[in-house]
């Protein structure tokens, strides 16, 4: 079953959308956190949050509190929760462009709500989720955390200070990022690091040139040269 995560301040207006979750009939489940403090405890713990539904304003008689977009913010740094879903609930129209802003918010719910938006709202993130999750990776540029389908990098490029990601659709720059990092998290089996500033993806490879030592891929207009000390990879990877 998954989690849904419902950070709301009234504990009537938080069973209301559990309730409402329940009803959904979306094999979700509900848990409640009535304060900022409970809710870091939750997502310090190891349960796994599939969506978070937070209210901005935790204190009804504080116009000014804005723990629910706090919270937001620390929901992003854990880099699991990047891409997850918050939904912000506020009474305060003008706190909505400030949340998409600040924490890329999926979508929000201005109170008073009615029950068939948030079903509507359920229904619709249920939908979206595709039945066949393909491997991904998570970088971060500019402040921004960008989630990369491991299957569209073509070859990895060591710049000053960073690394190229050339991707099928575009080369992304990443500062402050190695080559080794990056190996850590790619699937040893697919990605061959074949020079000490380059790594392919296996599966583009277009020809070896074994006479001249280069790589030629599918996808990009570069040559690949194969360094001296990786050239015990490139057979291994050409006699399996």
């Amino acid at each position: 079953m998954t989690s849904v995560l419902i950070l709301e301040d009234c504990k009537q207006n938080a069973e209301a959308l559990g309730a409402i979750i329940k009803e959904s009939k979306l094999d979700l489940h509900a848990l409640f956190a009535y304060t900022y403090d409970e809710a870091i405890r939750i997502l310090k713990s190891e349960v796994k949050i599939a969506l978070f539904l937070l209210d901005i304003n935790l204190d009804a008689f504080e116009k000014e509190n804005k723990q629910g977009i706090l919270f937001a913010k620390k929901i992003r740094e854990i880099p699991f929760y990047a891409f997850t879903p918050i939904v912000f609930i506020t009474s305060i129209a003008e706190l909505e462009l400030i949340s998409y802003r600040e924490t890329q918010c999926y979508s929000y719910l201005v109170k008073p709500y009615e029950k068939n938006q948030v079903l509507e709202l359920l229904s619709k993130l249920a939908m979206e989720k595709t039945p066949m999750k393909r491997e991904q990776l998570t970088v971060k540029k500019a402040g921004v955390n960008y989630r990369i389908h491991i299957e569209d990098i073509i070859c990895i490029e060591a710049i000053p200070r960073g690394v190229s990601l050339y991707l099928k659709e575009e080369i992304l720059d990443i500062k402050y990022l190695t080559i080794r990092q990056l190996l850590e998290k790619l699937p040893s089996e697919q990605f061959l690091q074949c020079h000490r500033m380059f790594v392919v993806n296996t599966d583009y490879i277009d020809y070896v040139d074994t006479v001249n030592q280069l790589i030629k891929l599918k996808g990009i207009h570069k040559t690949i040269e194969i360094g001296i000390t990786y050239k015990s990879n490139m057979r291994r990877w050409m006699n399996e």
